[in-house]
């Protein structure tokens, strides 16, 4: 039997996977979205490779909790687990590598704008590809401080390359501000909810409802959030199709409700008992902020068929 600092020690490794994986799976979804105009089959690949680790760390996660709840939990399959998690941080690190290879370019023809946004591209791929690597020891338990210091750092990098970039997307494309603030928004509630869901997954999802505060009431919140929200992703799909001039406009309506959205949605979750019905709760939320995001990166790409299948 296990003893409680044993428990501890085993539900905070648990806890720092997660985290881990939640910035590793971030990552990965930027390096993708560097490809998906050019390369759609490996961009596709690094997701896939993204989607595993997280499921393999999910995995491992269930596996930890019931060690910690005192049940057996045979060695074979947390083996297994492990080198299912191994592979796939493997297979992950092994399609991003070289992606930020950028062609060589006349900078002669390239307008001031343009040269900030190669460069800003060029140095958030190159600090997702360092998180991607920093990454793997951290995900497979290692407590190194090191590594850990390693990782923060990387994690600023990107943020930092993230935010850079959009400044200098924004000085080719005037007006494009409101949507790239939305999407922002939007991106930062998705991994939001990922963190939520880990979190209920290993059984410490906290309860952050205020003081008297019903699970009714917060379902009431979801269900008057759903429908702001759809109209305001029909004021999105109208100003992309037929009045680009009030897309801005109506990006800003749509990310002021997905927030109020996942918000309720977690202190509904939170509220619950059971670990199922909390996983239940914050999945409906993320895929739906997912699919609006989606919609939102196509009516930013001005891709009207992208737009209509994210609808």
């Amino acid at each position: 039997n296990l003893d409680a600092q044993a428990k501890k020690n085993i539900i905070g490794n648990a806890k720092n996977a997660a985290m881990a994986t939640s910035s590793l799976v971030s990552a990965a979804k930027a390096t993708a979205g560097t490809l998906k105009d050019n390369d759609m089959e490996r961009s596709r690949a690094i997701l896939n490779h993204a989607q595993n680790v997280a499921n393999a760390t999910a995995k491992l996660v269930n596996l930890s909790k019931t060690a910690a709840a005192g049940q057996p939990s045979p060695k074979a399959e947390t083996a297994k687990a492990q080198k299912e998690l191994g592979d796939a941080v493997d297979h992950l690190l092994a399609s991003s590598r070289g992606v930020s290879s950028v062609p060589s370019l006349d900078f002669s023809s390239l307008s001031p704008a343009a040269e900030a946004l190669l460069a800003a591209a060029r140095a958030i791929v190159h600090a997702t590809n360092n998180l991607l690597d920093v990454a793997k020891p951290v995900v497979q338990g290692s407590k190194d401080p090191s590594s850990m210091n390693a990782m923060s750092n990387a994690v600023k990098s990107v943020t930092g390359g993230i935010q850079a970039l959009m400044t200098a997307a924004n000085g080719l494309k005037p007006g494009q501000k409101e949507l790239d603030e939305a999407i922002e928004v939007i991106q930062a509630t998705s991994v939001d909810l990922d963190s939520a869901a880990l979190n209920a997954a290993i059984g410490s999802l906290e309860n952050s409802a205020p003081p008297g505060k019903t699970a009714t009431k917060c379902q009431e919140e979801i269900l008057e959030s759903s429908k702001e929200l759809a109209a305001a992703v029909k004021e999105v799909i109208t100003a992309a199709k037929s009045a680009p001039e009030n897309l801005g406009k109506a990006a800003k309506h749509t990310s002021d409700v997905i927030p109020r959205l996942a918000t309720a949605a977690k202190q509904a979750a939170g509220l619950l008992r059971d670990n199922t019905q909390q996983q239940e709760q914050l999945a409906s939320a993320k895929n739906v902020t997912d699919g609006v995001l989606e919609l939102m990166c196509a009516a930013k790409e001005g891709n009207m068929n992208n737009v209509a299948q994210a609808a």
